[in-house]
Protein backbone atom coordinates (compact mmCIF):
# COMPACT_ATOMS: atom_id res chain seq x y z
CA UNK A 1 0.00 0.00 0.00
CA UNK A 2 1.34 3.49 -0.74
CA UNK A 3 2.32 5.55 2.27
CA UNK A 4 0.02 8.16 3.76
CA UNK A 5 1.48 11.55 2.80
CA UNK A 6 -0.40 13.20 5.65
CA UNK A 7 1.98 11.49 8.08
CA UNK A 8 5.73 11.82 8.16
CA UNK A 9 7.89 14.22 6.16
CA UNK A 10 7.92 14.73 2.41
CA UNK A 11 10.83 15.66 0.16
CA UNK A 12 9.81 16.79 -3.35
CA UNK A 13 12.44 16.99 -6.11
CA UNK A 14 12.28 18.89 -9.38
CA UNK A 15 15.00 19.84 -11.83
CA UNK A 16 13.99 23.48 -12.23
CA UNK A 17 13.94 26.28 -9.69
CA UNK A 18 10.87 27.82 -11.38
CA UNK A 19 8.98 24.55 -10.89
CA UNK A 20 10.06 24.40 -7.23
CA UNK A 21 8.61 27.86 -6.62
CA UNK A 22 5.44 26.93 -8.53
CA UNK A 23 4.95 23.86 -6.33
CA UNK A 24 5.63 25.89 -3.19
CA UNK A 25 3.05 28.51 -4.18
CA UNK A 26 0.45 25.76 -4.63
CA UNK A 27 1.34 23.83 -1.45
CA UNK A 28 2.14 26.61 0.99
CA UNK A 29 -1.35 26.43 2.48
CA UNK A 30 -0.28 23.10 4.03
CA UNK A 31 2.15 24.96 6.29
CA UNK A 32 5.65 24.07 7.51
CA UNK A 33 6.99 24.02 3.96
CA UNK A 34 9.98 25.57 2.18
CA UNK A 35 11.33 25.64 -1.37
CA UNK A 36 15.10 25.62 -1.88
CA UNK A 37 17.45 25.94 -4.84
CA UNK A 38 21.15 26.58 -5.42
CA UNK A 39 20.99 30.28 -4.49
CA UNK A 40 18.84 29.86 -1.33
CA UNK A 41 20.67 31.95 1.27
CA UNK A 42 19.68 29.90 4.33
CA UNK A 43 20.01 26.47 2.74
CA UNK A 44 21.89 25.00 5.70
CA UNK A 45 19.29 26.22 8.16
CA UNK A 46 16.46 24.71 6.07
CA UNK A 47 18.21 21.32 6.12
CA UNK A 48 18.53 21.43 9.91
CA UNK A 49 14.88 22.40 10.33
CA UNK A 50 13.74 19.62 8.01
CA UNK A 51 15.99 16.84 9.38
CA UNK A 52 17.10 17.80 12.91
CA UNK A 53 17.45 14.18 14.10
CA UNK A 54 19.59 13.06 11.17
CA UNK A 55 21.88 16.06 11.69
CA UNK A 56 21.96 16.01 15.51
CA UNK A 57 20.42 19.46 15.68
CA UNK A 58 18.39 20.88 18.53
CA UNK A 59 15.75 23.30 17.32
CA UNK A 60 15.98 26.67 19.02
CA UNK A 61 13.16 28.65 20.63
CA UNK A 62 10.58 29.63 18.03
CA UNK A 63 12.32 27.56 15.34
CA UNK A 64 9.59 25.60 13.55
CA UNK A 65 10.35 22.13 12.24
CA UNK A 66 9.58 21.75 8.54
CA UNK A 67 7.43 18.88 7.24
CA UNK A 68 7.70 19.48 3.46
CA UNK A 69 10.68 20.65 1.42
CA UNK A 70 10.50 21.25 -2.34
CA UNK A 71 14.00 21.25 -3.79
CA UNK A 72 16.05 21.18 -6.95
CA UNK A 73 18.90 18.67 -7.13
CA UNK A 74 20.89 20.90 -4.81
CA UNK A 75 19.67 18.51 -2.09
CA UNK A 76 20.19 15.29 -4.05
CA UNK A 77 23.76 14.52 -2.97
CA UNK A 78 25.75 14.20 0.26
CA UNK A 79 23.07 15.22 2.77
CA UNK A 80 21.36 13.42 5.65
CA UNK A 81 17.61 13.93 5.28
CA UNK A 82 16.39 10.61 6.66
CA UNK A 83 13.93 12.25 9.04
CA UNK A 84 11.65 12.06 5.99
CA UNK A 85 10.01 8.91 4.70
CA UNK A 86 8.46 10.13 1.42
CA UNK A 87 10.35 11.21 -1.74
CA UNK A 88 8.43 12.57 -4.74
CA UNK A 89 10.12 13.04 -8.12
CA UNK A 90 7.86 15.68 -9.63
CA UNK A 91 9.84 15.42 -12.85
CA UNK A 92 12.14 12.64 -14.02
CA UNK A 93 15.83 13.33 -14.51
CA UNK A 94 17.41 11.94 -17.68
CA UNK A 95 20.02 10.15 -15.56
CA UNK A 96 18.65 7.29 -13.40
CA UNK A 97 21.62 7.69 -11.05
CA UNK A 98 20.20 11.09 -10.10
CA UNK A 99 16.90 9.41 -9.16
CA UNK A 100 18.81 6.94 -6.98
CA UNK A 101 20.68 9.82 -5.32
CA UNK A 102 17.42 11.63 -4.58
CA UNK A 103 15.90 8.64 -2.80
CA UNK A 104 19.24 8.04 -1.12
CA UNK A 105 18.85 11.25 0.89
CA UNK A 106 16.03 9.52 2.78
CA UNK A 107 16.62 5.78 2.43
CA UNK A 108 19.92 5.57 4.32
CA UNK A 109 21.46 4.29 7.51
CA UNK A 110 20.01 5.99 10.56
CA UNK A 111 16.43 6.24 9.39
CA UNK A 112 13.79 5.49 12.01
CA UNK A 113 11.23 4.51 9.39
CA UNK A 114 10.50 0.89 8.56
CA UNK A 115 9.40 1.83 5.05
CA UNK A 116 10.48 4.64 2.75
CA UNK A 117 8.12 5.55 -0.12
CA UNK A 118 9.25 6.94 -3.48
CA UNK A 119 6.81 8.34 -6.05
CA UNK A 120 7.48 9.30 -9.68
CA UNK A 121 5.40 11.65 -11.80
CA UNK A 122 5.45 10.15 -15.30
CA UNK A 123 5.45 12.36 -18.42
CA UNK A 124 2.13 13.12 -20.09
CA UNK A 125 1.46 10.66 -22.90
CA UNK A 126 1.96 13.13 -25.74
CA UNK A 127 5.15 14.50 -24.22
CA UNK A 128 6.52 11.00 -23.63
CA UNK A 129 5.77 10.15 -27.26
CA UNK A 130 8.02 13.01 -28.40
CA UNK A 131 10.78 12.82 -25.75
CA UNK A 132 10.90 9.10 -24.98
CA UNK A 133 12.16 9.98 -21.49
CA UNK A 134 10.54 7.07 -19.69
CA UNK A 135 11.74 4.63 -22.34
CA UNK A 136 15.31 5.92 -22.12
CA UNK A 137 15.28 5.71 -18.35
CA UNK A 138 13.99 2.15 -18.47
CA UNK A 139 16.82 1.16 -20.81
CA UNK A 140 19.49 2.78 -18.61
CA UNK A 141 18.01 1.24 -15.47
CA UNK A 142 18.03 -2.21 -17.11
CA UNK A 143 21.72 -1.72 -17.90
CA UNK A 144 22.42 -0.81 -14.27
CA UNK A 145 20.49 -3.83 -12.98
CA UNK A 146 22.30 -6.21 -15.34
CA UNK A 147 25.76 -4.82 -14.52
CA UNK A 148 25.85 -4.14 -10.78
CA UNK A 149 22.29 -4.87 -9.67
CA UNK A 150 20.10 -2.95 -7.27
CA UNK A 151 18.31 -3.93 -4.10
CA UNK A 152 15.17 -2.00 -5.06
CA UNK A 153 13.27 -0.85 -8.12
CA UNK A 154 14.04 2.68 -9.29
CA UNK A 155 11.23 3.64 -11.66
CA UNK A 156 8.70 0.79 -11.69
CA UNK A 157 7.92 -2.07 -9.35
CA UNK A 158 7.99 -4.31 -12.42
CA UNK A 159 11.73 -3.79 -13.03
CA UNK A 160 13.72 -7.00 -13.44
CA UNK A 161 16.44 -6.83 -10.81
CA UNK A 162 19.50 -9.04 -11.26
CA UNK A 163 20.21 -10.61 -7.83
CA UNK A 164 23.48 -12.15 -9.04
CA UNK A 165 24.89 -8.78 -10.02
CA UNK A 166 24.04 -7.15 -6.68
CA UNK A 167 27.08 -8.71 -4.99
CA UNK A 168 29.45 -8.78 -7.94
CA UNK A 169 31.54 -5.93 -6.54
CA UNK A 170 32.31 -7.99 -3.44
CA UNK A 171 33.54 -10.87 -5.59
CA UNK A 172 36.17 -8.65 -7.20
CA UNK A 173 34.78 -8.76 -10.72
CA UNK A 174 37.31 -6.66 -12.72
CA UNK A 175 34.65 -5.43 -15.15
CA UNK A 176 33.02 -3.62 -12.24
CA UNK A 177 36.10 -2.65 -10.27
CA UNK A 178 37.92 -0.99 -13.16
CA UNK A 179 38.05 2.74 -12.64
CA UNK A 180 36.11 4.85 -15.06
CA UNK A 181 36.33 8.61 -15.55
CA UNK A 182 33.85 10.56 -13.48
CA UNK A 183 30.63 11.19 -15.41
CA UNK A 184 30.07 14.73 -16.60
CA UNK A 185 26.56 15.58 -15.45
CA UNK A 186 26.45 19.15 -16.77
CA UNK A 187 24.18 19.21 -19.80
CA UNK A 188 21.71 21.42 -21.66
CA UNK A 189 19.12 21.16 -18.90
CA UNK A 190 21.57 22.45 -16.30
CA UNK A 191 22.68 25.18 -18.71
CA UNK A 192 19.06 26.27 -19.18
CA UNK A 193 18.61 26.38 -15.43
CA UNK A 194 21.68 28.63 -15.08
CA UNK A 195 20.19 31.03 -17.64
CA UNK A 196 16.85 31.09 -15.78
CA UNK A 197 18.65 31.71 -12.51
CA UNK A 198 20.64 34.59 -14.04
CA UNK A 199 17.43 36.14 -15.40
CA UNK A 200 15.90 35.95 -11.93
CA UNK A 201 18.87 37.08 -9.81
CA UNK A 202 20.62 39.55 -12.14
CA UNK A 203 18.13 40.81 -14.75
CA UNK A 204 20.41 43.63 -15.89
CA UNK A 205 23.25 41.24 -16.68
CA UNK A 206 20.77 38.92 -18.42
CA UNK A 207 19.50 41.84 -20.54
CA UNK A 208 23.05 42.75 -21.57
CA UNK A 209 23.72 39.20 -22.73
CA UNK A 210 20.36 38.81 -24.49
CA UNK A 211 20.81 42.04 -26.48
CA UNK A 212 24.40 41.46 -27.59
CA UNK A 213 24.84 41.79 -31.37
CA UNK A 214 25.54 38.79 -33.60
CA UNK A 215 29.13 37.82 -34.30
CA UNK A 216 30.61 38.36 -30.84
CA UNK A 217 34.01 36.64 -30.56
CA UNK A 218 36.07 35.68 -27.54
CA UNK A 219 39.00 33.51 -26.49
CA UNK A 220 39.97 31.73 -23.28
CA UNK A 221 42.21 29.02 -21.94
CA UNK A 222 40.96 25.55 -22.91
CA UNK A 223 40.11 23.30 -19.98
CA UNK A 224 40.60 20.13 -22.02
CA UNK A 225 41.62 20.33 -25.67
CA UNK A 226 42.26 23.44 -27.81
CA UNK A 227 39.55 24.15 -30.33
CA UNK A 228 36.83 26.51 -31.49
CA UNK A 229 33.22 26.92 -30.38
CA UNK A 230 30.73 28.42 -32.86
CA UNK A 231 27.01 29.06 -32.30
CA UNK A 232 25.08 29.22 -35.60
CA UNK A 233 21.42 30.00 -36.25
CA UNK A 234 19.07 30.19 -39.23
CA UNK A 235 15.53 31.19 -38.33
CA UNK A 236 14.60 28.95 -35.41
CA UNK A 237 17.17 26.30 -36.35
CA UNK A 238 20.27 26.38 -34.13
CA UNK A 239 23.52 24.43 -34.00
CA UNK A 240 26.43 24.45 -31.56
CA UNK A 241 29.70 23.39 -33.22
CA UNK A 242 32.95 22.39 -31.56
CA UNK A 243 35.98 22.15 -33.87
CA UNK A 244 39.40 20.78 -32.90
CA UNK A 245 42.74 22.16 -34.12
CA UNK A 246 42.64 19.95 -37.22
CA UNK A 247 39.27 21.39 -38.24
CA UNK A 248 37.23 18.28 -37.40
CA UNK A 249 33.80 19.40 -36.18
CA UNK A 250 31.13 17.93 -33.97
CA UNK A 251 27.62 19.29 -33.42
CA UNK A 252 27.01 17.54 -30.09
CA UNK A 253 25.40 20.36 -28.05
CA UNK A 254 26.30 18.96 -24.63
CA UNK A 255 29.94 18.50 -25.60
CA UNK A 256 30.03 22.08 -26.88
CA UNK A 257 28.34 23.47 -23.76
CA UNK A 258 30.81 21.69 -21.47
CA UNK A 259 33.76 23.00 -23.49
CA UNK A 260 32.80 26.67 -23.06
CA UNK A 261 31.66 26.50 -19.43
CA UNK A 262 33.79 28.81 -17.30
CA UNK A 263 33.83 31.00 -14.22
CA UNK A 264 32.48 34.54 -14.43
CA UNK A 265 35.87 36.12 -13.65
CA UNK A 266 37.88 33.93 -16.03
CA UNK A 267 40.30 36.13 -18.06
CA UNK A 268 39.78 36.69 -21.79
CA UNK A 269 42.74 35.95 -24.05
CA UNK A 270 43.79 37.66 -27.28
CA UNK A 271 41.95 36.38 -30.35
CA UNK A 272 44.12 34.14 -32.57
CA UNK A 273 45.02 35.54 -35.99
CA UNK A 274 43.23 32.80 -37.92
CA UNK A 275 39.95 32.82 -35.99
CA UNK A 276 37.91 34.40 -38.80
CA UNK A 277 39.10 31.79 -41.32
CA UNK A 278 38.21 28.95 -38.94
CA UNK A 279 34.78 30.46 -38.17
CA UNK A 280 34.08 30.87 -41.91
CA UNK A 281 34.84 27.17 -42.44
CA UNK A 282 32.29 26.22 -39.78
CA UNK A 283 29.71 28.55 -41.28
CA UNK A 284 30.13 26.93 -44.70
CA UNK A 285 29.21 23.61 -43.11
CA UNK A 286 26.19 25.19 -41.44
CA UNK A 287 25.09 26.85 -44.71
CA UNK A 288 25.15 23.44 -46.44
CA UNK A 289 23.26 21.84 -43.54
CA UNK A 290 20.54 24.51 -43.70
CA UNK A 291 20.11 23.99 -47.45
CA UNK A 292 19.90 20.22 -46.94
CA UNK A 293 17.39 20.67 -44.13
CA UNK A 294 15.17 22.88 -46.29
CA UNK A 295 15.30 20.35 -49.13
CA UNK A 296 14.42 17.48 -46.78
CA UNK A 297 11.44 19.41 -45.43
CA UNK A 298 10.16 20.15 -48.94
CA UNK A 299 10.71 16.52 -49.93
CA UNK A 300 8.88 15.24 -46.86
CA UNK A 301 5.98 17.65 -47.44
CA UNK A 302 5.55 16.59 -51.06
CA UNK A 303 5.89 12.81 -51.01
CA UNK A 304 3.59 11.54 -48.24
CA UNK A 305 0.75 9.51 -49.76
CA UNK A 306 -1.65 10.24 -46.91
CA UNK A 307 -1.00 13.97 -47.17
CA UNK A 308 -1.43 13.93 -50.95
CA UNK A 309 -4.73 12.07 -50.60
CA UNK A 310 -6.02 14.54 -48.01
CA UNK A 311 -5.09 17.56 -50.15
CA UNK A 312 -6.68 16.01 -53.24
CA UNK A 313 -9.93 15.28 -51.41
CA UNK A 314 -9.93 18.74 -49.83
CA UNK A 315 -9.87 20.32 -53.28
CA UNK A 316 -13.02 18.38 -54.19
CA UNK A 317 -14.78 19.52 -51.01
CA UNK A 318 -13.59 23.09 -51.67
CA UNK A 319 -15.10 23.05 -55.17
CA UNK A 320 -18.48 21.94 -53.77
CA UNK A 321 -18.49 24.48 -50.92
CA UNK A 322 -20.65 27.54 -51.60
CA UNK A 323 -20.29 29.56 -48.39
CA UNK A 324 -17.35 32.03 -48.31
CA UNK A 325 -16.58 31.20 -44.68
CA UNK A 326 -16.53 27.50 -45.48
CA UNK A 327 -14.19 28.06 -48.43
CA UNK A 328 -11.86 30.13 -46.23
CA UNK A 329 -11.75 27.39 -43.61
CA UNK A 330 -10.99 24.73 -46.23
CA UNK A 331 -8.32 26.92 -47.82
CA UNK A 332 -6.59 27.34 -44.45
CA UNK A 333 -6.81 23.59 -43.86
CA UNK A 334 -5.16 22.94 -47.23
CA UNK A 335 -2.40 25.45 -46.49
CA UNK A 336 -1.67 23.80 -43.16
CA UNK A 337 -1.36 20.28 -44.56
CA UNK A 338 0.57 21.47 -47.62
CA UNK A 339 3.25 23.37 -45.67
CA UNK A 340 3.61 22.18 -42.07
CA UNK A 341 6.06 19.27 -41.50
CA UNK A 342 4.21 16.46 -39.74
CA UNK A 343 5.30 13.93 -37.18
CA UNK A 344 5.45 10.26 -38.12
CA UNK A 345 2.34 9.63 -36.03
CA UNK A 346 0.37 12.32 -37.91
CA UNK A 347 1.47 10.80 -41.24
CA UNK A 348 0.21 7.41 -40.07
CA UNK A 349 -3.18 8.89 -39.23
CA UNK A 350 -3.43 10.45 -42.70
CA UNK A 351 -2.50 7.14 -44.32
CA UNK A 352 -5.22 5.43 -42.28
CA UNK A 353 -7.73 7.93 -43.68
CA UNK A 354 -6.45 7.20 -47.21
CA UNK A 355 -6.72 3.42 -46.81
CA UNK A 356 -10.23 3.78 -45.36
CA UNK A 357 -11.20 6.08 -48.25
CA UNK A 358 -12.62 8.68 -45.88
CA UNK A 359 -13.88 11.62 -47.95
CA UNK A 360 -16.14 14.67 -47.92
CA UNK A 361 -17.16 16.31 -44.65
CA UNK A 362 -16.13 13.20 -42.71
CA UNK A 363 -12.57 13.75 -43.93
CA UNK A 364 -12.73 17.44 -43.07
CA UNK A 365 -13.81 16.57 -39.52
CA UNK A 366 -10.90 14.15 -39.13
CA UNK A 367 -8.40 16.66 -40.52
CA UNK A 368 -9.65 19.32 -38.11
CA UNK A 369 -9.14 16.86 -35.27
CA UNK A 370 -5.57 16.15 -36.42
CA UNK A 371 -4.90 19.90 -36.57
CA UNK A 372 -6.09 20.23 -32.95
CA UNK A 373 -4.28 17.15 -31.67
CA UNK A 374 -0.91 18.18 -33.12
CA UNK A 375 -1.21 21.99 -32.79
CA UNK A 376 -0.75 22.31 -36.55
CA UNK A 377 -2.43 25.69 -36.85
CA UNK A 378 0.00 27.17 -34.33
CA UNK A 379 2.89 25.57 -36.22
CA UNK A 380 1.55 27.04 -39.48
CA UNK A 381 1.33 30.54 -37.95
CA UNK A 382 4.89 30.23 -36.67
CA UNK A 383 6.07 29.03 -40.10
CA UNK A 384 4.31 31.94 -41.80
CA UNK A 385 5.74 34.46 -39.34
CA UNK A 386 9.23 33.01 -39.83
CA UNK A 387 8.92 33.27 -43.59
CA UNK A 388 7.77 36.88 -43.43
CA UNK A 389 9.78 38.25 -40.50
CA UNK A 390 12.64 35.85 -39.82
CA UNK A 391 13.84 34.30 -43.10
CA UNK A 392 16.11 31.27 -42.95
CA UNK A 393 19.38 33.19 -43.28
CA UNK A 394 22.39 31.39 -41.72
CA UNK A 395 24.36 33.59 -39.34
CA UNK A 396 26.96 33.38 -36.56
CA UNK A 397 25.59 34.27 -33.12
CA UNK A 398 28.89 34.01 -31.24
CA UNK A 399 32.17 32.13 -31.19
CA UNK A 400 35.00 31.39 -28.78
CA UNK A 401 38.54 30.17 -29.38
CA UNK A 402 39.78 27.63 -26.84
CA UNK A 403 43.55 28.10 -26.62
Amino acid sequence: MPGDLSHGKVLVFTQYADTAHYLYDNLRHLGRIRAVESDTSDLGRVILRFAPKANNHQLGPGEEELRIVVATDVLSEGLNLQDANHVINYDLHWNPVRLIQRVGRVDRIGTEHDTVYAYNFMPETGLERELGLERRLEQRIAEIHSTIGQDAAILHQSEQINPEAMYVIYRGDPSVLEEEPEAEVFNLLEAEELVRQLERTDPERFRQIATMPDGVRSARQAVDKPGLFVFCQAGNYQRLYLADVSGHRTADPEQAIRAVRCQEDEPTLTLPADINVRIAAVKRDFDAEVRTREAEVRHTVGRALGRDYALSELRLVFDDEEEPEGKARLALLSEIFANVPLTARAHRELNTLRRSRIAGQALVAQLLRIVRDYNLEEAYRALTDQTEVNPLIPRIICSEALL
